[in-house]
Formats: structure tokens, C-alpha cells, sequence
């Protein structure tokens, strides 16, 4: 079945494959106290489609910050979503300015142990970000080309999300795009003192088979997407601390060993999966979370324990729900008739941090199987 195929996946993974050579996560140094004891992960206002960024500001998300972890009564993290002064999806990765007063909301939450996450892209570059043409950003991007390649043929694909602004992909395998991200820990982050970044796309888009000879990788060819992100996810590190981590959107796995989460939405939204990958790789990464909607609070709730429990039978951090915006869960906070979900979710993710050895270092195990007697 899917368990025996998993652990034959398993068998050969773990002591062949680059991305696990560090080890189980209980080995690796760059997982901090904090975050292997976090059970539960909340957003400030995601939505599929195009964000209300007033619900990003700092007031609006301290105040449901605080009264989640006033009803909740426990540490949990949140990834802030429009912290930037700019509309969301615009002008990467020229994040800054912040909006006034988001460092000192940052710090009054982390004295209630919430620890913050900002939203930042791995992959894409505005092109109308002041700093494109300031730093000849072109030169960088993934190229494509016809199938008949030439010189003349490379082009540059431009990626549109609901924003409308035009993106360019950039080739990972180049210096200039991983130092640029890794400018983007020290000066958001670092700057800042969040408790690290997500940083999208990187586990979630596959890779152009870039055709620009300049890059210094195979033209249309070869591993350079992988082993670039890994360099820049290593590029990033050394400019990061041990308290700070990095949490990607997806669950790639070649990227394991250089960060230390994966915020799994899709790979965990189908409510009939099997954990084929807690069966493979329980111990040796953390997945975070998946997708909630208003959808969920119906019947006292009972879609949102539902996912809530799943979670933590995967060994996940559970959660990452909205406070706010059109699928925020903020009423489950608000509406006492709510209070017996929430007391659940809080009971799970004490539970999970005492019994972290299991569900956070521990395997996947095959279920047991039950048969009733006439």
C-alpha cells in the first residue's frame, strides 16, 4: 500500500539524497527552541486573489494578534502578509519602506511569544521596482528561447499575479539574484528583528530552462535551478541567525537541507490524502499548516477542528488561518460559541510540544487496522 511503497522511498532516501545529509532535524543547529515547540501557525489576511493590504497594517494585526493569543493562550507564529508599504505582489524585492510602525508591533508581539514571519518572493523581480533598471536586473532574469536556439532568440517570460504588475523570474544560478536575497535577510529581518522570513515560490514553481550562456550554467540543461537555490538558501543563512529561520511555499524536497520549513498548502488540501510525505521524511523537515476558509466555521466549526486535528495527526504545525479579510477565521476568536474549537486547538499543540520526540522527531508509523466481529 501507500505506507510500504513510502518507507521503500524512505530506505533510499535518507542516506543517499544531498537534501538529507545534514541529518535528522533534531542534529541540524539551525532549528531553534522556539520553533520545534510551535504547534500552531495563524496569517494576517491571505485570500486567493488580490489582498486587502489596509488588513496587513500593523494596528489591525497587533489587535487580532493579541486577542488570539489572549483567547488561544499559547505561543504560536504569524505570517504577516502587507507589512510593506507597497500593495502586496508589487515592487520586489524593493520591500522597503515598512509600514510606520511595524518593527515595535513586531516586538510588543514577540514579549507575548508570538514570533512573526514577513511575507518576501524568492523568485520574482518587479520590473517597474525602482532598482530594476537601477541594477541592470535584465541581464539576471531566466531567459527562454525557441527551440532552435540562438543568440537572438532568448527572451525574457513575464508572470502576472492578481496585482497586475509585470514579474520577471530570476536565474537562481546567479550570483547577483542570491545576493540579492540575501540582502533581503539583512535588511527586512535582521533590520527589523522578525523571527525570520517566508520566502514564496521557491518550493512552489518549477524552474525555466533558462538559455541565457551569461548565467554560467548548461544552456536549457542541467541542475542549475536546484543547486542555485540552494546556494542562495545557503547565501541566506550566512546572513541569518540560528533564531531566525526560513519557511518556503511547498514541499520540494531537493531544498531541504537548506531551510527549515514548508508552508504546505497545496500539498495538503485535499481532505482524503495519505501522508505519504510525513511516511518518507517525518523528522527530517517541518510542513506548515494549510488552506482554512469561512467555509470551515460552519456547524460550530466543525470543518476547522477537522483540519486542525489532521494536522497534528501529520506531525505538521498546525493551522495558518486568517485573522482577518474575507476567510479570515477572526469570529472563531470573537464568538464564544467558537470557545470549544479554539480549546482543542490550544490543547493539540501543548500536546504536540510534549510529545515532540514523536510527533516532531519521530516517524510516520502505518496505521493500525480494526476489524469488527459479527
Amino acid at each position: 500500500d501507500w505506507w510500504d511503497g513510502a518507507q521503500l522511498y524512505r530506505d533510499w532516501v535518507l542516506p543517499n539524497a544531498v537534501w538529507t545529509s545534514k541529518g535528522p532535524i533534531s542534529k541540524r543547529s539551525d532549528f531553534p527552541t522556539w520553533y520545534l515547540e510551535n504547534g500552531l501557525w495563524l496569517n494576517s489576511n491571505w485570500l486567493p486573489g488580490t489582498l486587502n493590504c489596509t488588513l496587513g497594517d500593523p494596528d489591525i494585526v497587533e489587535a487580532f494578534a493579541k486577542n488570539a493569543s489572549k483567547k488561544l493562550g499559547i505561543p504560536y507564529a504569524i505570517h504577516w502578509y502587507c507589512w510593506e508599504f507597497y500593495p502586496f505582489d508589487t515592487n520586489y524585492p524593493d520591500y522597503l519602506p515598512a509600514k510606520q510602525g511595524f518593527k515595535e508591533a513586531i516586538e510588543r508581539l514577540q514579549h507575548l511569544d508570538i514570533h512573526v514571519l514577513p511575507y518576501t518572493n524568492g523568485r520574482l523581480y518587479d520590473i517597474n521596482a525602482p532598482s530594476y533598471n537601477e541594477k541592470s536586473a535584465s541581464l539576471y532574469t531566466a531567459k527562454d528561447s525557441a527551440p532552435r536556439m540562438n543568440c537572438r532568440t532568448p527572451y525574457q517570460p513575464i508572470e502576472v499575479y492578481a496585482s497586475g504588475q509585470y514579474n520577471s523570474a530570476m536565474c537562481p544560478a546567479t550570483t547577483f539574484w542570491q545576493e540579492t536575497m540575501a540582502e533581503v535577510v539583512t535588511k527586512v529581518a535582521l533590520a527589523h528583528n522578525t523571527d525570520g522570513l517566508y520566502v514564496d515560490q521557491i518550493g512552489a514553481a518549477g524552474p525555466y530552462t533558462c538559455s541565457d550562456p551569461s548565467h554560467g550554467h548548461p544552456v536549457l540543461g542541467g541542475d542549475y535551478w536546484v543547486s542555485g537555490y540552494n546556494k542562495l538558501l545557503t547565501r541566506m543563512a550566512t546572513h541569518n541567525t540560528p533564531e531566525r529561520v526560513i519557511v518556503t511555499e511547498e514541499n520540494a524536497e531537493p531544498y531541504m537541507g537548506n531551510l527549515q520549513g514548508y508552508l504546505t498548502l497545496n500539498a495538503y488540501s485535499d481532505c482524503n490524502m495519505v501522508p505519504a510525505w510525513m511516511a518518507i521524511y517525518g523528522g527530517y523537515q517541518m510542513s506548515v499548516g494549510r488552506m482554512f476558509y469561512s467555509e470551515d466555521l460552519e456547524n460550530l466549526g466543525a470543518g476547522f477542528a477537522f483540519k486542525i486535528a489532521q494536522g497534528f495527526v501529520f506531525g505538521q504545525q498546525m493551522g495558518w488561518f486568517a485573522l482577518t479579510g474575507v476567510d479570515g477565521i477572526g469570529q472563531v476568536l470573537e464568538d464564544e460559541k467558537y470557545q470549544p474549537v479554539l480549546s482543542y486547538t490550544a490543547s493539540l499543540s501543548k500536546f504536540r510540544n510534549m510529545t515532540k520526540e514523536y510527533l516532531v522527531h519521530g516517524r510516520l508509523m502505518k496505521g493500525v487496522e480494526t476489524s469488527a466481529s459479527a
